[in-house]
């Protein structure tokens, strides 16, 4: 049951998580302000230089110096690369056999509707910065008849779970004033659960004075984003949907297990215990955006060099002048003397610097379970060395790994999410004959990404060609393994023609006695 309010807010059983998930944003997002709560993000974007210090997640801090803080997002790339691999094609979804076609064809018209190729990569990426993504079911009759699937971030739900298992939900929104001037403040909270084998959603309007409080409940209708859904409801404020036999609500973990609460059922991060090498990163970054600026040439020379103001201005010189940096001395031998001039320029340690850099991020990017390949950069082998099909694959390996953990998350959490939408779209936006769907009914396939790469395949196409192990139409299927009987049947007449071999009929290619 929900609240009845007059509690701390939020939950001191949340705050640890809630703040945990904070950081993990910043991470994401690039918020210098949380990121570096000792220095000015803002400033920092002025001007080149911001002193400040970083704490370090095991304590003490790591100092700036006089550099301007950059961030690297090695977090972001991280996490785009996790829904990259996950889901750069929409997985297979089907339906038991013994659902009919009516239901299978209903399952398309709803992936299409709820557009999940393009949802699924951005509830991955969000899942693996965040930690996890949790998942919502709903409907809204006044603008569509189809349900409604939305992502909401960790930080915003209050899990409740038994055993290790999501039991229930309660989502939680903040509301805009009733007016400009309005100091109260509104939050709207959705709990989802099961009762007796049936799904329950339960909403709550809380009304407070003061924002660490969860305040008072009130009517739904005291608010105009609330109003709409007490019509709908019953006196307690909620529904139950008793021919919905699934949760309509649910939760995706990262990977697990979540190393900072070893008895947590929740989520980590890609980024989880890389703190302080992201600092690190970022810090060597600054540093070599610093020797690149204090690298720059400057002639230093007296200031009776330099074109006088007015009268009682002194000298006045542009930083973008080669000759600036004036000194307050006579030129030796007299105004016209081409002495005292110094040239000076830091050398700038580029190698130094690309090394470290190149070291700090092959650490995280393994660390956090991908290949260095992945992100398109050089993997363990030296620089100009040959490097085999083989050698590739077996760096590529690390990332097929983290995908295919990853994949044992994402395809139950697509089942359970697939079998609420289709029970709320047959039982109560009674749309066709659909009956009410348990996970166990749907089928989530994702492609296999651990196929061997084309060089793979070709080389040991070319050396079964040569031991002749294998006929013309065995090679052509290891090749294209994605072809058409036909479309094999086609190359495999071509490839005899070109040879000079007589070409067998096409519709007997394959058949017994054929010779192939």
């Amino acid at each position: 049951m929900l609240p009845t309010g007059d509690i701390e807010w939020p939950p001191p059983a949340l705050r640890g998580e809630i703040e945990r998930v904070k950081f993990l944003a910043a991470e994401y997002g690039g918020d210098l302000d949380t990121l570096m709560p000792n220095s000015s993000a803002v400033a920092a974007r002025r001007r080149w230089w911001q002193p400040g210090k970083l704490p370090m997640s095991g304590g003490g801090t790591l100092g700036w110096g006089d550099t301007m803080p950059l961030h690297v997002p090695i977090a972001a790339d991280l996490a785009r690369t996790s829904a990259d691999l996950l889901f750069s094609e929409l997985p297979g979804i089907e339906l038991a056999t013994d659902l009919g076609t009516v239901a299978s064809d209903r399952l398309g018209v709803l992936v299409d509707a709820l557009d999940l190729e393009s949802r699924l990569p951005e509830a991955a990426e969000l899942c693996a910065a965040l930690s996890g993504i949790y998942w919502r079911v709903s409907w809204d009759t006044s603008s569509s008849n189809d349900p409604i699937v939305s992502w909401v971030q960790p930080d915003n739900a209050m899990p409740e779970w038994s055993w290790g298992n999501l039991t229930a939900v309660t989502f939680v929104r903040k509301l805009p004033g009733l007016s400009p001037d309005d100091k109260i403040t509104w939050r709207h909270l959705e709990r989802h659960s099961m009762l007796g084998g049936m799904a329950v959603i339960e909403h709550g309007l809380y009304a407070t004075s003061e924002p660490d409080n969860l305040g008072r409940r009130v009517p739904l209708t005291e608010h105009p984003e609330t109003a709409p859904l007490a019509a709908s409801l019953s006196s307690e404020d909620m529904i139950i949907l008793e021919r919905c036999p699934v949760m309509t609500a649910g939760y995706v973990p990262n990977m697990r297990p979540n190393r900072k609460d070893r008895g947590s059922p929740l989520g980590r991060p890609d980024i989880e215990q890389l703190d302080d090498l992201l600092r690190a990163v970022d810090i060597t970054w600054s540093s070599w955006l610093r020797d690149l600026r204090l690298g720059r040439a400057r002639i230093i020379v007296p200031r009776e060099y330099l074109t006088p103001g007015a009268p009682g201005q002194g000298a006045e010189f542009e930083e973008s002048r080669e000759v600036y940096s004036p000194l307050s001395m006579m030129p030796p031998g007299g105004a016209s003397a081409q002495t005292g001039i110094t040239v000076s320029q830091f050398a700038v340690r580029t190698a130094e610097h690309s090394a470290t850099l190149t070291a700090l991020v092959q650490q995280i990017v393994s660390d956090a379970g991908y290949s260095m390949r992945t992100f398109g950069l050089a993997g363990g082998t030296s620089a100009g060395a040959a490097v085999t099909a083989t050698q590739i694959d077996s760096e590529d390996d690390l990332s097929a790994r983290t995908r295919r953990k990853k994949v044992r998350y994402w395809a139950p959490g697509l089942r359970r999410l697939l079998a609420a939408v289709l029970s709320v779209d047959g039982t109560v936006l009674r749309n066709g004959a659909l009956a009410a769907v348990t996970p166990d009914q749907v089928s989530v396939t994702f492609e296999n990404e651990g196929q061997p790469s084309a060089q793979v395949v070709a080389q040991t196409a070319n050396l079964l060609s040569q031991a002749k192990a294998a006929s013309t139409e065995t090679l052509v299927r290891m090749v294209h393994p994605d072809w058409a009987p036909e479309q094999v049947a086609e190359e495999v007449a071509r490839i005899m023609g070109e040879q000079g071999v007589p070409a067998m009929d096409p519709a007997t290619l394959g058949a017994a006695g054929s010779g192939l």
